[in-house]
């Protein structure tokens, strides 16, 4: 997205929060800077890794996380709705639901349900578009070779150009959405299904460019 500096935008701004850094800490001022931030004019977009508790609710993951005690250990769905739905302008949150570890095969993950998290934002009228990486019964694979996730191959193929069906240099929520479904069930063999939540959205252009990379 920072390279849309002075296309469709005209100026992007990132906070970056990974690794040792990702503690539940920083990711609360993470948020709190997010909703400082944006305007009714900018696009806020916010990505995550998260599971679901023993009761249902949904977490948002830091790295220090203890899977034993969520509740004291990472930052619930409500948190991130209260946020989300409150924030000016268009915003758009992209889920990463459960890792597979590193091969296609093999593996005893657990995947997590966002439906609670869905079903929060849709009651709040959020308004926001929501990118799920799979359903609640499936892994979302992971694979060396791609780098990435299928998932979040998808999402950044997409957003330099990949997504772009219409050869008019630019893309939408809608032609993401298809690129993202499109390229993951491919990536996959059909094991793994995207969700996207759009409720009430009207679909509008989130990238432009020059060059399909």
């Amino acid at each position: 997205m920072k390279e849309q500096k002075g296309k469709l935008y005209a100026d992007v701004k990132v906070n970056l929060i990974i690794g040792n850094n990702a503690t539940i800490t920083n990711i609360l001022k993470g948020l709190e800077w997010l909703h400082k931030q944006t305007t009714p004019n900018d696009i806020a977009i916010l990505s995550g890794h998260g599971r679901n508790g023993p009761t249902g609710t949904y977490y948002y993951l830091p790295v220090d996380a203890d899977t034993k005690s969520l509740i004291d250990t990472a930052v619930p769905s409500t948190t991130i709705t209260n946020m989300i739905t409150t924030l000016n302008g268009r915003k758009i949150l992209f889920i990463d639901t459960c890792r597979a570890g590193n091969s296609l095969h093999g593996t005893t993950a657990v995947a997590a349900d966002i439906k609670p998290i869905i079903n929060e934002l849709l009651a709040a009228g959020s308004r926001a578009v929501v990118f799920a990486s799979s359903d609640e019964k499936q892994e979302s694979k992971e694979h060396y070779d791609w780098k990435n996730g299928a998932f979040t191959k998808a999402v950044v193929e997409g957003i330099r150009g990949k997504a772009d069906t219409t050869n008019t240099r630019k893309f939408t929520i809608n032609m993401l959405d298809t690129h993202i479904s499109e390229t993951v069930r491919d990536l996959t063999k059909g094991n793994q299904t995207p969700i996207t939540y759009k409720h009430g959205v009207p679909d509008y252009s989130i990238a432009i460019f020059d060059v399909i990379r």
